[in-house]
């Protein structure tokens, strides 16, 4: 038995010693917590939905998509973060990446509680029933006190979202893994908790917001014991640091926004243009075609890093080799994957919240070419992240959000749901492919392998 373990511990070092076994160990790890997740996920939703009422949760899930911000909320400092680490990686130097994380999560910190600061200045002055487009009297009451809940929590989020981003950068994906599962298993508890005690539409924001956090403390206390060379110091405190780190960042922010832009605002033009109700349909629908998304994100942040490294090595070749694999792969499952969704939609929703929930084939026709269409574009996107082809996307991005926002806002009024989706998927294969062809096709033609390079599996 002692020889079986010393065998497994020895295989599992090895795959954890090459840069593709890491990126494997990464995909694995969040395969199996994805999986977790999307079947706790499945439990939570039709808790919700009945303790609620489709109404109680269409106003739930527009205030929550107001986490799509967080992207952006880091002002691009966790990206930067992980740029600076995993070059410090790839020189092993542990002094550089204490630096890294040291101003990175002091600055994070400063961010959240601004925030807080001035929500609080500017929440009497809001109408937040209206804001969100609450008409029931009765929701109308605590549509303000959930924006608030969720705006604390929100903030506090920010500095513990950059644990999964330091993980990645430490090329320790796999470890995310446990984060989110553990993350899964503790909103499903809150959910649950709130039901039985009947906490109302404001427990249901704070058991989903405050989940994560627990769950992400928990784990940057392990991480401090078990590496303690990454915890911040004092005397690390840099503002040229600082400055490295926002100015690599803010390439970043400016994607992410434009992220935070055309997606979170999905369920605010769904509630303005047809309705709470529509919200309602449009997030469980969301919910079941996110299923080929996840199978196919489970890679890709790995990916990013090891670009990095691989590029920092000279190793083009294996660049070349996986970029093609990637998105080929992507390709595949965004086709056939959303084509099976589609197929089966009905029965699952029929089998998961019940016959009596209004269904949309043609919002799920929508969402079925948006997955194709994003998981086409996530495999070049990810490789310019991890080569560090910013700029570029930057420029794609101003022309992308206004072309995006519009076209969500006026198909909406037209189609109903499922024109936001569709608006989408136009929007984006006008905007991002023809650019991501020339960008790809120049970046290899200025970067050539070098016969002498050092590869790597």
């Amino acid at each position: 038995m002692k020889a079986e373990g010393g065998a497994l511990r020895t295989m599992i070092g090895t795959m954890l010693g090459t840069r593709l076994g890491r990126v494997f160990a990464s995909a694995l790890s969040s395969a199996g917590a994805r999986a977790l997740s999307i079947v706790l996920s499945l439990a939570t939703v039709p808790l919700a939905l009945n303790y609620l009422g489709q109404a109680g949760y269409g106003v739930w899930a527009t205030v929550t998509s107001f986490l799509a911000m967080a992207g952006f909320a880091d002002l691009g400092l966790g990206a930067g973060m992980m740029q600076a680490v995993s070059n410090a990686v790839g020189r092993d130097d542990r002094s550089a990446v204490r630096r890294a994380v040291t101003n990175t999560f002091f600055m994070l910190t400063v961010v959240g509680a601004t925030m807080i600061a001035v929500f609080l200045v500017a929440y009497p002055f809001v109408p937040w029933a209206r804001a969100i487009g609450v008409e029931d009297p009765v929701l109308a009451q605590v549509a303000g006190p959930a924006m608030l809940a969720f705006a604390v929590l929100f903030a506090i989020r920010i500095p513990a979202s950059a644990l999964g981003r330091l993980q990645f950068a430490l090329q320790q994906g796999y470890l995310v893994g446990f984060l989110t599962a553990a993350a899964s298993v503790l909103t499903l508890l809150g959910v649950m908790l709130v039901v039985r005690a009947d906490l109302g539409l404001v427990g249901m924001v704070t058991a989903t917001m405050g989940a994560p956090i627990i769950a992400s403390v928990a784990v940057a206390a392990w991480m401090g014991w078990r590496e303690p060379y990454l915890l911040p110091q004092r005397g690390d405190l840099s503002w040229a640091d600082i400055r490295g780190l926002a100015n690599t960042g803010s390439k970043f922010l400016l994607l992410e926004l434009s992220v935070a832009l055309c997606f979170a605002s999905d369920n605010l033009i769904i509630a303005q243009a047809v309705g709470v109700e529509a919200v309602a349909t449009y997030t469980v629908y969301q919910k079941i075609f996110s299923v080929p998304e996840i199978a196919a994100s489970f890679a890709l942040t790995p990916l990013w890093t090891a670009y990095g490294e691989a590029v920092g090595r000279g190793d083009i070749a294996w660049v070349r080799r996986t970029f093609v694999r990637s998105c080929l792969l992507l390709v595949g499952i965004g086709l056939l994957g959303g084509a099976a969704v589609w197929a089966a939609s009905g029965w699952l929703i029929d089998l998961w919240i019940g016959p009596h929930f209004e269904k949309s084939p043609w919002l799920g026709a929508a969402l079925a070419l948006w997955v194709a269409v994003d998981l086409a574009g996530k495999g070049v996107a990810m490789f310019l992240n991890g080569v560090n082809v910013v700029k570029q996307q930057v420029y794609i991005a101003f022309v992308f959000v206004p072309l995006c926002v519009g076209l969500k806002i006026l198909f909406a009024d037209r189609y109903g749901a499922a024109g936001v989706p569709l608006a989408t998927a136009i929007a984006y294969a006008l905007s991002h492919f023809p650019a991501y062809a020339w960008i790809v096709r120049d970046w290899f033609r200025r970067n050539r392998p070098a016969p002498s390079a050092p590869q790597e599996s």
